[in-house]
């Protein structure tokens, strides 16, 4: 024996990262789907309107990180990332996994109260100040797109 260690192979990283991403987009859609009514008031009682709305980009160490929500029948519907740190490869490779996870977690919390993603955490506080003052101006009745 040369006593070598023998490596993961590139193709099974690659297929267990996709699974994992088609896994957390399969719960976003799950969570979407199902009605979550009870969580926010409509918007007759609670002033949401519903449309597109942009949040204020917030800057980090990394980058700026900017999200839009979409409000449909009162409800957060969407969470689009509009700008997000990609300038190095780390950054890409930390924002490709935990992005759809802050989406999924939104969706599910109706909020911008969201647990954190290990590895991410300059992320994810930029993500929900973006995303906390989206819902703001939803809230106040602010112009939506």
């Amino acid at each position: 024996m040369t006593g070598k260690r023998a490596k993961p192979a590139r193709t099974a990283k690659a297929a267990s990262l996709a699974l994992s991403a088609a896994g957390t987009i399969g719960l976003a859609a799950l969570f979407a789907a199902q009605d979550n009514s009870h969580l926010m008031p409509t918007s007759a009682a609670a002033g949401i309107v519903d449309g597109v709305f942009v949040g204020e980009p917030d800057a980090n160490r990394w980058g700026v990180v900017q999200v839009q929500v979409v409000i449909s029948g009162g409800l957060i519907s969407d969470v689009q990332v509009l700008s997000y740190p990609d300038g190095a490869r780390k950054s890409v490779s930390i924002n490709e996994r935990a992005l759809p996870i802050l989406a999924a977690a939104a969706l599910a919390a109706q909020s911008a109260d969201i647990a954190s993603v290990s590895g991410a955490t300059y992320t994810w506080r930029s993500y929900t100040v973006s995303l906390q003052s989206a819902i703001d101006s939803a809230n106040s009745g602010g112009l939506g797109q």
